[in-house]
């Protein structure tokens, strides 16, 4: 190792650990040639490093925020301090990697369970998972994971429908099939929805109008890998409601700093994407976008409160979705929505389903966990009936394709 830290690389020499420090590496070793490894972010060294960047360009489904250049500065200072990496390796080449934490509730029951790592600036949880060993590399996370030192097993807060979810829900057998402990729908454009039209309205050009009257021409100011642009979405951000309450991202130090080095490390990469949207001289409206394997992830929007009439981030959303007809590159955005929703559910025209799935460590433990589930199914049953109600049905990608293969979704992490 070269970065001058203490660091432990993964090898298959690498002995079981017994009553370890903290950080050191712990060993499970499978019968199907498969190693579960367990060890701090803090000790990766740059062999490690190499080996993670090679499982995120083979991963089956892309997400940006088990990257190295989120999870590492979210380690350093958004914590939680008992973060580890569950890495499982196959003749020394990483196929699965899961950042977990211990949790100690699910729901209203008081028990302990091992879940993915979360926070509320990350919008996804979906395992990073090799596409050549997509089963075989999830049994033994389940295996491990969900079968050893917890009393529920493994709460995965926040996976994408798609073939990991699936092999989560099928890793083990039937009496400890994976139970769905909530689930809805986020806002999305994909590929194959472009020509069919956005959310645009009347109302959202004559706001456009009105602007340009009051304020000068809009413009579009569109950056890749330029992270010194987040300086102003942090400003813009901090001179709104957020700045007055003190959650502002400026605000709160701890966010800032991860902020700002995420955005450094994905910029470097030419995966951070910053889109203002400007009348005359005046910033309205800010985001902050993450491409990871073809799909542009929606992180963060703000926008300037004296302009909330003319809705400035509907109409930045408005012409971020135009600019994605043109771009052949992506496959799909996604919202990054929590469950309450945003304005992207009023412009993107489809649904990615995201849910909370317990791999559970035993029989009992899934019995434990269905009146989670079944309350949870009654309230969505209940929750449709209203949006039905309400408004006209958009087209869900619950068992559409997405986006997936080797090199090809914001909410509340509670599980």
């Amino acid at each position: 190792m070269t970065d001058g830290r203490q660091s432990t690389a993964i090898s298959e020499g690498t002995a079981p650990a017994t009553g370890s420090p903290e950080g050191a590496v712990r060993v499970v070793r499978g019968g199907n040639g498969m190693k579960v490894h367990r060890l701090s972010i803090a000790r990766l060294g740059a062999e490690d490093l190499a080996s993670w960047r090679e499982l995120v360009e083979a991963a089956v489904e892309p997400n940006p925020c088990y990257e190295p250049e989120f999870l590492r500065p979210a380690a350093a200072a958004l914590g939680p301090a008992d973060m580890e990496l569950v890495i499982v390796t196959e003749r020394g080449r990483w196929r699965a990697l899961v950042p977990v934490q211990r949790v100690w509730r699910l729901g209203r029951v008081p028990a302990p369970a091992v879940a993915t790592w979360a926070d509320p600036l990350s919008f996804l949880d979906t395992p990073l998972i090799h596409a050549g060993a997509v089963e075989a590399a999830v049994a033994k996370v389940a295996e491990e994971v969900a079968g050893r030192g917890s009393m529920l097993g493994l709460v995965v807060r926040r996976l994408a429908d798609g073939p990991v979810a699936d092999a989560l829900t099928e890793a083990l057998a039937p009496a400890r099939r994976g139970v769905v402990l909530e689930s809805y729908t986020r806002a999305a454009a994909y590929r194959s929805d472009a020509p069919n039209g956005d959310g645009s309205s009347r109302t959202d050009r004559k706001k456009a109008r009105r602007v340009e009257r009051s304020l000068g021409p809009l413009s579009v100011d569109r950056r890749v890998g330029d992270a010194g642009s987040v300086e102003e979405f942090l400003a813009l951000e901090a001179s709104g409601w957020k700045g007055r309450g003190g959650t502002a991202m400026a605000s709160r130090p701890a966010q800032a700093e991860f902020f700002r080095r995420m955005a450094r490390g994905f910029a470097e990469r030419g995966a951070l994407e910053t889109v203002a949207l400007r009348a005359g001289s005046e910033l309205l409206a800010m985001k902050v976008n993450l491409v990871a394997a073809g799909v542009r992830y929606h992180m963060k929007i703000t926008y300037d409160e004296r302009y909330g009439r003319f809705s400035p981030g509907r109409l930045l959303e408005q012409l971020v979705l135009e600019a994605f007809r043109e771009e052949e590159s992506l496959l799909m955005m996604d919202g990054c929505a929590s469950r309450a929703g945003s304005v992207l559910d009023d412009v993107l025209s489809s649904r990615r389903r995201i849910m909370a799935l317990l791999v559970p460590s035993s029989a009992a433990a899934r019995r434990l966990a269905a009146p989670v589930a079944r309350r949870h199914a009654e309230r969505v049953e209940r929750e449709a009936g209203e949006r039905a109600a309400r408004s006209p049905a958009v087209p869900d990608h619950h068992d559409g394709p997405a986006p997936t293969g080797a090199g090809a979704g914001r909410g509340d992490p509670s599980p």
